[in-house]
């Protein structure tokens, strides 16, 4: 039997139904890291905002000296341009309030910030154009001006309980739309039981077709681990597990036969395709 195209329409799967992920959940390095920083010339700041009836507060952390000047953007979907603001670090933290509309639709409204060398004037840690300034958060600016950015935070829009709301009303579609443009490989995407009778996320199963199961030898390690990495990421993107918590995920044909697992059976350790490992 030709299998090799479903080995590719398996692949298909994840650029599909991880490219259309509409939420994303990035959380910020916290402020013990920004203390941590031994080399001087080392940027690294971080934004956390809030949004309240129109107005968005965005802090600043950084390691960058006082007066160090920082553009803060926060952009929506709904938006064509960011909203902008500015402040001015004191003590390793900048507080900034935006005006916001509060007519878009519950989203995420993401939030970073940006130390522009071409307009400081009381910063000379870093050189007169940024070129001492080192690190991974740093850019060049036609070549000339060094740039600072923060990592990015996601403020909820209009409230966490609305967005909570929207995830939670999105993600059985978003399992259905999956289920539908990949029924070939993919038969049944399913939650473990919790002790409260209520879908637990944490243990799923992912039900392969006939079809699937019969070219399961081509699947390589590395497809079955992006298998494993995309549904983590989409009940951590869709709110369905605790922040931090381990997803066991096994892999069965329609029979119930476990084709793979991506945890020890024994110990529970989950091995691979914990999206935690990554973006921690």
């Amino acid at each position: 039997m030709k299998t090799g195209g479903i080995i590719a329409l398996a692949a298909a799967v994840l650029v599909g139904a991880s490219g259309v992920c509409y939420y994303v959940d990035r959380s910020p390095i916290t402020s013990e890291k920004v203390l941590a920083v031994t080399d001087p010339y080392e940027f690294v700041a971080v934004t956390e905002g809030t949004y309240d009836n129109g107005v968005l507060t965005v802090e600043v952390q950084t390691n960058a000296p006082d007066g160090a000047v920082f553009d803060v953007y926060a952009h929506h979907p709904d938006l064509e341009e960011s909203c902008q603001g500015q402040t001015v670090v004191e003590k390793g933290v900048g507080t900034v309030t935006i005006d916001f509309p509060t007519d878009l639709a519950t989203q995420y409204i993401t939030v970073y910030a940006a130390m522009d060398m071409a307009k400081q004037t009381n910063v000379t840690r870093y050189g007169l154009y940024g070129e001492k300034m080192t690190g991974d958060s740093v850019v060049s600016m036609d070549g000339v001006y060094n740039i600072g950015l923060s990592s990015e935070d996601q403020v909820c829009y209009p409230s966490e309980e609305a967005v909570m709301a929207s995830l939670n009303e999105e993600f059985p579609r978003r399992i259905n739309n999956i289920l539908l443009s990949y029924s070939s490989v993919l038969a049944q995407v399913l939650p473990g039981e919790g002790e409260d009778g209520q879908d637990d996320w944490t243990n799923m199963t992912i039900v392969f077709t006939d079809r699937a199961v019969e070219a399961w030898d081509e699947f390589v390690p590395g497809l079955q681990e992006q298998y494993y990495m995309m549904f983590d990421m989409m009940v951590r993107n869709y709110k369905q597990v605790p922040e931090g918590a381990d997803v066991r995920i096994t892999f069965t044909d329609l029979d119930g036969n476990v084709l793979d697992q991506n945890y020890d059976p024994e110990t529970g350790e989950v091995l691979v395709g914990n999206t935690m490992e990554y973006f921690s």
